[in-house]
């Protein structure tokens, strides 16, 4: 695969794979190639941000993704990136802070909610996570309409308090 890479960068199945092969095991040779040979190609949003759980930020296209309420989600393939991005977040105690973080700048009630999501299922840090929903369904609670919004780890619109309460328990 890493021949295939390096003689066809652009080719979404081999950047795919490493990206996977990079999350599940460590070697900075492999993340440089990555970043190296996959900068400023434009490949499937799945690979794009299985890549940007290998060797980037993985907030920027998430947020890009939902930075307006989705009125077609078939072609997110949450599915094929979701568990890239829960390994980024479990391997990296970066990712918690910049999940809270995003989560309370979030350009959309979906990025808010994906975010918190993805937060609950990946992060290894229980302790500060449960906090972080807890206060995440007391606000969501207190809203005089309830939220609904798409989350990206069920690839479903869902009633937001409902989703982190799930998380919680």
């Amino acid at each position: 695969m890493i021949d295939q890479f390096a003689a066809d960068p652009s080719s979404d199945c081999a950047a795919s794979a490493l990206a996977e092969t990079a999350l599940r095991e460590r070697s900075s040779d492999l993340e440089e190639l990555l970043a190296e040979k996959s900068a400023g190609r434009e490949y499937s949003i799945a690979t794009a941000i299985r890549l940007a759980a290998a060797v980037g930020d993985v907030i920027e296209p998430l947020e890009w993704l939902l930075r307006v309420e989705p009125k077609e989600t078939f072609w997110f393939n949450s599915a094929y990136w979701v568990p890239a991005v829960l390994r980024r977040i479990e391997r990296d105690a970066n990712m918690t802070e910049s999940l809270v973080e995003a989560a309370e700048s979030a350009p959309s009630a979906s990025a808010r909610l994906s975010a918190l999501c993805l937060l609950g299922l990946g992060s290894p840090n229980n302790s500060k996570v449960r906090s972080v929903l807890e206060s995440a369904v007391r606000s969501y609670e207190a809203e005089i309409i309830p939220v609904i919004a798409f989350d990206v780890t069920t690839e479903s619109f869902r009633l937001a308090a409902q989703a982190l309460r799930e998380l919680i328990n």
